[in-house]
């Protein structure tokens, strides 16, 4: 009789999975994750940002944090054409006390990060252009002087702190995946 139920349970539970998911309109394949992982042991430590899909796993960004430095998410936004969805990443550098931004397209898998260290920014989501590979940051203090202009920066690796001169600051996005 346990036998009987097993197999009647199993038939159940299989025509349900294959109605639910093999539908005209459902997409078979698994969805692309993004995932921060933390390694630690008595010598070091290590955050990473792993893509996992379809059973593999790409090491996208791994920094040391034993000063605090860590890889944060910040959110998940649209793209202009609204097809397109972006994982915002915050990479805070402790020693710099400032935030590198990584933009992961989940429809292309490229993943983009500013070369720039920033401190008192936050990026416009609106001005994100990965064609330009640009992107707009603003400062989040109160803006207390200096010009309205906004700083254009190059690809080299700086400190930049926002609201000293500028209100806004153009970054360019270099590719890393």
């Amino acid at each position: 009789m346990k036998i009987v139920l097993m197999i009647l349970a199993f038939y159940i539970l299989t025509s349900c999975s294959q109605y639910c998911y093999s539908g005209p309109y459902k997409n078979n394949s698994q969805q692309d994750s993004l995932i921060i992982t933390e390694v630690e042991n008595d010598t070091c430590c290590m955050n990473r940002l792993v893509l996992s899909y379809d059973g593999h796993s790409d090491v996208l960004l791994e920094i040391h944090c034993e000063d605090g430095s860590s890889i944060d998410f910040m959110k998940n936004i649209k793209g202009k054409k609204r097809k397109e969805k972006i994982g915002v990443y915050a990479v805070y550098n402790a020693a710099a006390d400032g935030n590198s931004f990584l933009f992961f397209n989940y429809v292309t898998r490229r993943a983009y990060i500013t070369p720039a260290c920033f401190s008192d920014c936050l990026p416009e989501y609106t001005s994100l252009n990965f064609k330009k590979r640009s992107i707009i940051l603003r400062n989040t203090n109160r803006f207390i002087g200096g010009t309205n202009d906004t700083l254009e920066l190059g690809d080299k690796p700086e400190y930049v702190v926002c609201g000293k001169k500028f209100h806004f600051v153009k970054a360019t996005l270099n590719i890393i995946y």
